[in-house]
């Protein structure tokens, strides 16, 4: 039977795959220091004049996207490769949040360490005792000392000794929160087996995460926001010369429209 009707959408690419074949400018960069996964955004090195790698900064100058390399049988460009960079025209790039025509197009230039909250939903009193488990491993029990505020630290100083934590902060006057920060961009960390014993009562502590970890190998990646609002500060960059031809869902590709020169 013949085909009587045609799909007017294109059809979904994949990352670093050209939109369309005949109307875009590329220029070609040397990556002297970084893998480059295609369909990235590509920083220029300050003070090289050819130079490119992945953004990893808020004002870094973005100066285009990896273009596929469809005669290599790598997902990406090695490092001290040849690197074709897209400057203007339609371009398939892989995005961490679901975009749509009417978001603006946002680049991932830093990761993010993972941040958690251990809340109590009671003061410590006399002779308690937590314990809990980070990675699996148990911390030294802290004993009750003093007042509630004072144990309070005694337990952020406690959980701030695992290898896996960068900080443990709770900020005195009566507050039941200890905001826990893990060391590394991209590492989760368990925190589980909360456990207060002895006292009069026994308060009991849940976890929730309030940041999710973003590994480094992000870089590169698309989205529609700064991703700062949950955390200290934006790490991601507004690439205002850019904008989503398509919608696309967190992990897809959407069709990227550049306009850089």
């Amino acid at each position: 039977m013949s085909q009587t009707s045609y799909s007017m959408n294109m059809r979904v690419g994949t990352t670093g795959q050209i939109g369309d074949g005949y109307d875009y400018d590329a220029l070609t960069y040397n990556n002297p220091s970084d893998e480059i996964s295609y369909g990235r955004a590509l920083a220029k090195i300050s003070g090289n004049d050819t130079g490119c790698k992945l953004p990893d900064a808020s004002d870094a100058d973005i100066v285009g996207v990896a273009i596929r390399d469809v005669a290599s049988e790598n997902d990406k460009y090695t490092v001290n490769s040849a690197v074709s960079s897209m400057r203007r025209g339609r371009i398939f790039v892989e995005v961490e949040e679901s975009v749509t025509p009417d978001d603006p197009v946002y680049v991932r230039f830093d990761g993010k360490s993972q941040v958690q909250t251990l809340t109590f939903n009671n003061n410590f009193v006399a002779d308690n005792i937590i314990n809990l488990n980070i990675d699996d491993v148990a911390i030294t029990p802290v004993p009750f000392n003093t007042d509630h505020d004072t144990t309070m630290a005694n337990l952020a100083a406690a959980i701030q000794t695992s290898d896996s934590v960068g900080s443990a902060t709770t900020p005195g006057g009566g507050s039941q929160v200890i905001t826990i920060t893990g060391v590394s961009h991209g590492t989760d960390i368990t925190i589980d087996n909360v456990l207060v014993t002895g006292g009069a009562s026994q308060p009991v502590g849940s976890v929730a995460e309030t940041v999710d970890a973003i590994s480094d190998s992000s870089k590169g990646l698309f989205r529609k926001d700064d991703d700062g609002a949950a955390g200290p500060a934006a790490t991601a960059l507004l690439f205002s010369t850019a904008r989503y031809l398509t919608s696309a869902d967190s992990g897809d590709v959407a069709l990227l429209d550049l306009n850089l020169v």
